[in-house]
């Protein structure tokens, strides 16, 4: 089974080498985690790229690892790779916090956030995509607020 895995290793390398995509590494640092491989699952998660999934993904893996700091610096690295505007990275997000004892009520906002950018990511799903403001709820006398205005993204 090892000189399987030695061998599918050298080969998925290889084609890497040969021009391939980022995200891979990404799958085979999550296989090298499972195995227990930490310092090899560490360095493939070095090439896996800069998407917010990928951040995430290590994040994950710090924080399994029990490196709660290097899962912060995953998790906002993943928060600022999606520009805020996905759900899973700002929940992870909202986890580690909570681990680092951060206030509760700035973990509670952290989580708030989470949910309305889930719900706008569901809405959007629903409408066919598209990006655009988003009335989410009257503010007095019929105006309305949009996810950039509440959240101060503007």
């Amino acid at each position: 089974d090892m000189l399987q895995y030695d061998s599918a290793l050298r080969l998925f390398e290889m084609s890497m080498d040969a021009g391939g995509a980022e995200g891979l590494y990404e799958t085979w640092a999550v296989c090298l985690w499972q195995l227990g491989r930490d310092e090899e699952a560490r360095e493939v998660f070095g090439r896996a790229g800069d998407s917010w999934w990928s951040w995430l993904v290590r994040g994950k893996f710090e924080l399994d690892r029990g490196n709660v700091h290097l899962a912060h610096h995953s998790a906002c690295r993943a928060v600022t790779a999606s520009g805020g505007e996905a759900s899973e990275a700002l929940a992870f997000w909202a986890d580690v916090m909570e681990r680092l004892g951060v206030k509760a009520d700035t973990v509670e906002g952290v989580r708030d956030r989470s949910r309305l950018v889930a719900w706008t990511e569901t809405e959007e799903r629903a409408e066919g995509g598209g990006g655009g403001d988003y009335p989410l709820k009257r503010r007095g006398k019929g105006d309305f607020w949009d996810v950039e205005d509440r959240w101060g993204l503007s």
